[in-house]
């Protein structure tokens, strides 16, 4: 082979060589390329898939930012609204306590005109004591205190009704509401006629049955009953007498059986009062309940039940005891809705207070301190206790409980129609008003008004100052505070009347 072929077969091995290298090298750079776009997009999508997740927690932080910040806006507004509330409120005070303020400078004002007034006054009199009167120095100054204490009276007098008039009024108003409310809302019944008790009789042969041989049968109805019959008192009747109502109750019923029987001898006697006995008991209890029902009252003792029921058989001023305690009741819960107070407990010192008149001598102590004690045994709240126990002033009032006792018991008393009162005692007690005043000096008519509630007194204006009838109508006040009783209260009116009279011809 020749040097020159060898050389050509090189040349193509050489070309070879390089043009495989070239294609290898290319190849490589594609397969470079290819990797790198791969790299590239996977970046890429990483790129946005942590972009979408910024995106979306960039997204929840802003809708819970704004959540919060409505959230604090709305607190913001609340804040807002009560703030101006509380300043309008705050105005309001503060407009009401510059009036106060004002009506305070303008009475201070008054005052301060007044007592310039007063000593203008007393540098006057002064200079025409030492002026005109012969006087000692301690004449002089007695005579000037006189005189100055009596300008004093009208001067205080004046100040206290311009201050006073207007709050006076508004409670007296106010009161006035309250009381006729409760008046108007309840149903009253008028008193009862206290009359004997009577059982009638069929015939005069009946009389003596009961009386019996040698006396036997009246001995023991008399005996186990407790009461006295009177036979001869009246022709076809049996009167029975006895201090206690019960008992005398008691009687009439099983006098009532006997004769209806016509069998009447010891035993028969002793087992018809112990019928009658059983049937009032259970009648007594019964009126407790069904007044405790009607009342809306609970949680009573069965003895306090019994007391109340016994009410029905006693008699105050011909009023019935249990309607009484029923009308007071009502009256309480009545007046405590209105002044904001348990109408329950109302109710229960209403019901209660006269319970102690049901009570025998066993209890001691007036029947107001009689009845606190027994309801202080049965667990009575001790309001309810202090208003029974203070209802006759015996005891001090410790809540307005108390006080509200005392109006609907004088309401209940006074209303017309509740107590029978004779005419002999309403002409006592009018006529009793009228000598009181009659003994002033310087009275010259008196007139006793409204049913002895309202007493007008005219005096001479030649004989009695102004002061003077001022002081005369308060002392007559206190006299008849301290010298009469009368219910509700009695109004007294002192008039000083001058008139001047010219006639031309």
């Amino acid at each position: 082979m020749s040097y020159s072929s060898i050389g050509a077969l090189f040349f193509l091995l050489s070309i070879c060589v390089v043009v495989t290298s070239f294609w290898i090298l290319i190849k490589q750079r594609k397969k470079a390329k290819e990797l790198l776009q791969k790299t590239l997009d996977q970046e890429e999508a990483h790129i946005a898939s942590f972009k979408e997740k910024a995106m979306s927690l960039v997204q929840r932080e802003k809708n819970a930012f704004e959540l919060e910040s409505h959230k604090k806006e709305f607190e913001l507004h609340t804040l807002e609204k009560e703030y101006l509330k509380k300043m309008d409120q705050l105005k309001i005070k503060q407009d009401f306590i510059s009036r106060e303020e004002a009506q305070i400078n303008s009475r201070k004002k008054k005052i301060k005109i007044l007592e310039n007034n007063l000593l203008r006054t007393q540098k006057s009199y002064r200079q025409r004591l030492q002026q005109v009167n012969h006087l000692t120095k301690k004449q002089a100054k007695e005579l000037l205190f006189e005189q100055l204490r009596l300008e004093m009276d009208k001067e205080i007098a004046d100040l206290r009704r311009s201050l006073l008039d207007e709050t006076e009024k508004q409670t007296k108003e106010e009161s006035q509401r309250i009381l006729i409310d409760a008046m108007h809302r309840m149903t009253s019944q008028g008193f009862a006629d206290i009359t004997a008790a009577t059982v009638a009789l069929p015939n005069d042969e009946i009389k003596g049955r009961i009386i019996g041989r040698e006396g036997r049968n009246i001995r023991t109805f008399e005996s186990i009953s407790g009461t006295t019959l009177m036979i001869d008192e009246s022709p076809d009747f049996v009167l029975v007498s006895c201090f206690n109502p019960v008992r005398r109750e008691i009687a009439k019923i099983a006098l009532q059986e006997l004769v209806k029987d016509g069998r009447i001898h010891p035993a028969n006697i002793e087992e018809k009062i112990e019928d009658a006995r059983k049937n009032v008991d259970a009648h007594i209890l019964e009126l407790g309940q069904k007044t405790a029902k009607g009342l809306e009252l609970k949680d009573m003792h069965p003895e306090i039940l019994n007391f109340i029921g016994g009410l029905h058989f006693h008699l105050s001023n011909n009023q019935n005891s249990l309607d009484h305690s029923i009308e007071v009741a009502t009256l309480c819960g009545l007046i405590a809705l209105e002044m904001e107070c348990d109408p329950q407990i109302a109710k229960r010192c209403g019901l209660f207070h006269d319970l102690g008149k049901t009570l025998d001598q066993n209890h001691s102590g007036s029947h107001a301190i009689a009845a606190s004690n027994i309801l202080k045994t049965f667990g009575e709240d001790e309001r309810v206790v202090n208003a029974v126990a203070s209802s006759h002033d015996e005891v001090e009032k410790t809540s307005l409980y108390a006080g509200i006792l005392s109006v609907a018991d004088a309401l209940s008393s006074t209303r017309p129609g509740s107590r029978g009162s004779t005419v002999e005692g309403y002409i006592e007690r009018i006529n009793s008003l009228e000598a009181i005043a009659k003994k002033y000096q310087g009275v010259k008519e008196v007139y006793a008004m409204r049913a002895g509630r309202e007493i007008r007194v005219l005096v001479s204006p030649d004989m009695v100052t102004d002061n003077e009838t001022r002081e005369l109508c308060r002392n007559l006040k206190k006299q008849i505070e301290n010298e009469l009783s009368y219910p509700s209260s009695i109004k007294v009116i002192a008039i000083r009347e001058t008139r001047f009279t010219e006639t031309a011809s």
